[in-house]
Protein backbone atom coordinates (compact mmCIF):
# COMPACT_ATOMS: atom_id res chain seq x y z
CA UNK A 1 0.00 0.00 0.00
CA UNK A 2 2.85 2.44 1.15
CA UNK A 3 5.75 0.22 0.48
CA UNK A 4 5.86 -0.12 4.82
CA UNK A 5 5.26 3.45 5.76
CA UNK A 6 2.52 3.92 8.65
CA UNK A 7 -0.27 4.58 6.82
CA UNK A 8 -3.81 4.67 8.64
CA UNK A 9 -7.11 3.12 7.55
CA UNK A 10 -10.45 4.95 7.86
CA UNK A 11 -13.37 2.95 7.52
CA UNK A 12 -16.34 4.81 8.40
CA UNK A 13 -19.87 2.77 9.13
CA UNK A 14 -23.15 5.01 8.64
CA UNK A 15 -26.52 4.27 8.59
CA UNK A 16 -30.12 5.25 9.96
CA UNK A 17 -30.26 3.17 12.89
CA UNK A 18 -27.02 4.07 15.49
CA UNK A 19 -27.84 0.47 17.65
CA UNK A 20 -27.00 -1.38 13.95
CA UNK A 21 -24.56 0.88 12.79
CA UNK A 22 -22.61 -0.04 16.11
CA UNK A 23 -23.32 -3.82 15.73
CA UNK A 24 -21.88 -3.45 12.42
CA UNK A 25 -18.87 -1.49 13.19
CA UNK A 26 -17.92 -3.83 15.59
CA UNK A 27 -18.17 -6.95 13.60
CA UNK A 28 -15.72 -4.72 11.19
CA UNK A 29 -13.26 -4.03 14.10
CA UNK A 30 -13.36 -8.17 14.96
CA UNK A 31 -12.50 -8.79 11.59
CA UNK A 32 -9.92 -6.07 11.21
CA UNK A 33 -8.14 -7.46 14.24
CA UNK A 34 -7.79 -10.67 12.75
CA UNK A 35 -5.22 -9.19 10.31
CA UNK A 36 -1.86 -9.35 11.58
CA UNK A 37 -0.51 -6.43 10.15
CA UNK A 38 -2.92 -4.31 11.01
CA UNK A 39 -2.29 -2.66 14.25
CA UNK A 40 -3.31 0.72 16.73
CA UNK A 41 -7.90 -0.31 16.51
CA UNK A 42 -9.37 2.27 17.51
CA UNK A 43 -12.76 3.78 17.10
CA UNK A 44 -12.31 7.82 15.93
CA UNK A 45 -15.68 8.77 17.40
CA UNK A 46 -16.95 7.74 21.02
CA UNK A 47 -19.83 5.54 20.60
CA UNK A 48 -21.10 6.59 24.35
CA UNK A 49 -21.42 9.85 24.93
CA UNK A 50 -24.24 11.60 27.41
CA UNK A 51 -27.61 12.22 26.02
CA UNK A 52 -30.02 14.65 26.85
CA UNK A 53 -33.88 14.27 25.62
CA UNK A 54 -35.52 17.75 25.22
CA UNK A 55 -39.15 17.84 24.92
CA UNK A 56 -40.35 20.91 23.27
CA UNK A 57 -43.86 22.21 23.65
CA UNK A 58 -44.21 24.22 20.39
CA UNK A 59 -47.81 25.63 21.16
CA UNK A 60 -46.97 27.34 24.87
CA UNK A 61 -43.31 28.00 23.45
CA UNK A 62 -45.06 30.19 20.19
CA UNK A 63 -47.41 32.12 22.93
CA UNK A 64 -44.56 32.89 24.54
CA UNK A 65 -42.36 34.42 21.26
CA UNK A 66 -39.74 31.20 21.97
CA UNK A 67 -39.08 29.63 18.56
CA UNK A 68 -37.62 26.24 18.64
CA UNK A 69 -33.92 27.64 17.32
CA UNK A 70 -34.29 29.97 20.51
CA UNK A 71 -34.51 27.04 22.67
CA UNK A 72 -31.87 24.73 20.46
CA UNK A 73 -29.27 27.88 21.01
CA UNK A 74 -30.16 27.89 24.85
CA UNK A 75 -29.15 24.43 24.90
CA UNK A 76 -25.94 24.47 22.93
CA UNK A 77 -24.40 27.21 25.04
CA UNK A 78 -25.95 25.15 28.49
CA UNK A 79 -24.46 22.49 27.44
CA UNK A 80 -21.31 23.40 25.71
CA UNK A 81 -19.92 26.87 25.56
CA UNK A 82 -21.66 30.02 23.22
CA UNK A 83 -18.33 30.36 21.46
CA UNK A 84 -19.51 28.77 18.07
CA UNK A 85 -23.21 29.88 17.88
CA UNK A 86 -22.58 33.40 18.95
CA UNK A 87 -19.32 34.50 18.42
CA UNK A 88 -18.23 37.89 20.62
CA UNK A 89 -15.86 39.59 20.43
CA UNK A 90 -14.00 42.68 22.58
CA UNK A 91 -11.66 45.18 21.44
CA UNK A 92 -8.87 46.14 24.26
CA UNK A 93 -9.37 49.75 24.37
CA UNK A 94 -5.10 50.45 25.27
CA UNK A 95 -3.97 47.76 23.23
CA UNK A 96 -6.51 46.97 20.38
CA UNK A 97 -6.06 43.64 20.45
CA UNK A 98 -9.38 41.77 19.77
CA UNK A 99 -10.15 38.57 22.40
CA UNK A 100 -13.38 36.42 21.90
CA UNK A 101 -15.54 36.12 24.52
CA UNK A 102 -17.89 33.18 25.16
CA UNK A 103 -20.52 32.38 27.30
CA UNK A 104 -19.95 28.92 29.21
CA UNK A 105 -22.22 27.38 32.58
CA UNK A 106 -20.01 25.65 34.42
CA UNK A 107 -19.84 22.07 35.25
CA UNK A 108 -20.63 20.46 38.60
CA UNK A 109 -17.05 18.10 38.77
Amino acid sequence: MSFGSPTPIKVAVVGPSLADDRAHAEKIHAALSQIPSLRDLHYGQSLDYPVLSVAIDRERAGMTGVTAQDVAHSLVAATSSSRFTEPNYWADPKTGVVYQVQVQIPTNG
